[in-house]
């Protein structure tokens, strides 16, 4: 009997954790898809609530939504509905670097649209897509930033990046026309990369997935037509190199 009170006592213990965890979809924050109106505040509410809440999905629907930097929480997923759209600002003051790299040339990188620095249990998923619009912002960039293109390309933002964090998936998303690199996933582990269709051309340093310094990943049934690399390991810094990689039907 005392064995059946404590297990009780524990499961009571676990229930509010388990209420608290919820989805929650963006439109309840705000968010406009109208493909004008930058969402950048409102999406990152949406994040930053989940989180609080337990973690879950932050749901994209069909819709067109604008934005500059968005950061990743722990235990969020982001998923995205048929027809939704994540759209990466043309200004470029629209984006933050939350985490300066320098990268193996020695430019200055790490503005990104999508970012997660030092997280664990993160996604993103479904059927809609992410686009840098990466032609049209590095077209209005070099009207305001006049040094030569091998420097100033450090500016642009990348379309995802991952950094330092334990228990990523990307799945079934396709991911369009970043400004500089589309994807990089840097010194992380218990990677997935599944069904991820990338079209990214059209400026320099359009590299598709790079796996930058990370252990344990798995990519598999991708369609990557990029402007650069469509995929490419290496180890930037000697912190945590490139270990048990598997990848199929790229």
């Amino acid at each position: 009997m005392q064995q059946i009170i404590k297990s009780f006592c524990f499961l009571l213990l676990l229930t509010p954790l388990c209420l608290l965890a919820k989805d929650v979809n963006v439109k309840d924050f705000g968010a406009i898809g109208d493909g004008k109106t930058l969402n950048s505040e409102t999406l990152q509410k949406a994040i930053d609530e989940c989180n609080k809440s337990g973690g879950g999905k932050v749901i994209f629907p069909e819709g067109i939504y604008l934005s500059g930097t968005i950061a990743l929480k722990n235990n969020v997923t982001l998923h995205f509905q048929k027809g939704a759209r994540l759209l990466g600002s043309t200004n470029i003051e629209d984006y933050k670097n939350l985490d300066p790299f320098t990268e193996g040339l020695g430019i200055d990188v790490g503005w990104a649209l999508l970012v997660a620095i030092d997280l664990k249990n993160i996604g993103i998923e479904g059927e809609g897509a992410i686009d840098g619009q990466g032609s049209k912002l590095k077209a209005e960039h070099i009207l305001k930033d006049t040094r030569p293109e091998g420097q100033r390309w450090g500016r642009r933002p990348f379309l995802v990046r991952i950094v330092r964090c334990d228990g990523v998936t990307v799945k079934d998303i396709t991911l369009n026309y970043a400004a500089a690199w589309t994807s990089h996933y840097f010194q992380s582990k218990n990677i997935a990369i599944e069904n991820v269709k990338i079209v990214s051309v059209g400026v320099a340093h359009n590299d598709g997935i790079g796996i930058d310094g990370c252990q344990d990943v798995r990519i598999k049934n991708c369609d990557v037509v990029s402007g650069d690399d469509a995929l490419v390991f290496k180890t930037t810094s000697s912190k945590m190199g490139c270990k048990n990689r598997i990848h199929g039907a790229i």
